[in-house]
Order: structure tokens, then sequence, then C-alpha cells
């Protein structure tokens, strides 16, 4: 099987037990498109969550932060999950986004043998190899 069927199947499994704890009717679809793995989560016509797993070959799209836009504008929440050694240099791109539209979304990444992991604060600054944070609390 290929990573991104793989990577975009587990990806639904997980999306679909997130959003049913806050909808429980809500219903998941998910469907590889070339290189590009799209997850959505939805209830009657409404769309509550839009996830995208991009390969190096999708990201190299100039409309993907366009398209992001138009979820966030839609009032779903984004989700995108990208191959480990794009996710730092990407989650700076989201942050841009971010500056724009205030809303929530989340980045992962994924490896090659399929295991996908949050990307947040921390795991950024050890992708880019900075220490950890040091908390306030424990400097005084």
């Amino acid at each position: 099987m290929d990573v991104i069927d793989e990577v975009t199947r587990k990806r639904a499994a997980d999306a679909e037990r997130e959003v049913r704890e806050k909808y429980p009717e809500a219903k998941v679809r998910y469907e590889v498109r070339g290189r590009r793995g799209i997850i959505t989560a939805y209830m009657d016509a409404f769309v509550l969550s839009k996830e995208f797993v991009e390969t190096d070959e999708s990201l190299d799209d100039p409309k993907l932060l366009f398209e992001y836009s138009q979820v966030l504008r839609r009032r779903a929440r984004l989700v995108v999950l990208v191959p480990r050694g794009r996710a730092a240099a990407f989650r700076l791109k989201l942050l841009e986004l971010n500056n724009n539209w205030m809303s929530y979304y989340q980045l992962h990444y994924y490896e090659e043998w399929g295991d996908i992991r949050l990307v947040d604060r921390e795991t950024w600054r050890r992708l880019i190899s900075l220490p950890p944070e040091e908390d306030p609390a424990e400097m005084d």
C-alpha cells in the first residue's frame, strides 16, 4: 500500500473519532487524488473539518494557501499533513496564514512508514534543532 493511502486512511479514522466527540452524527469521507489525500468531516451540508495529506509534489502547488484560506473562511477546522522533512518550513507558512485568518488549524507530519505526529511548538523546535524552551516558573 502507498504511504499516502495509508496515512490518509489512518488520519480519516482519527478525524472521525475527534469530530464525533462533539458531533456524534457527523460523517467522514476520504479520497486520494493523484499524490494527495483529502479528508472531509461533515454534518448535513456543513463542513466541520477539511484535511489534506500533502506530498512533496503537492506542496509545490502555489494555490495551496488559497485553498486552505477557503476552508478557514468557511469556519471549518483545517488539518494539514506533510512529509517530516517539510514540516518545519511548512509550519512557518501556516503561521503566515494564521496572521490573516486567526482560525483553527493543525499541522502534522508523517514518516515514510506511515507514523503521524502533531507539529506543535515544541516539536517544531526539535525539528529545527533548537533546545526546549525554558519554563519561566523554573527560572525563579
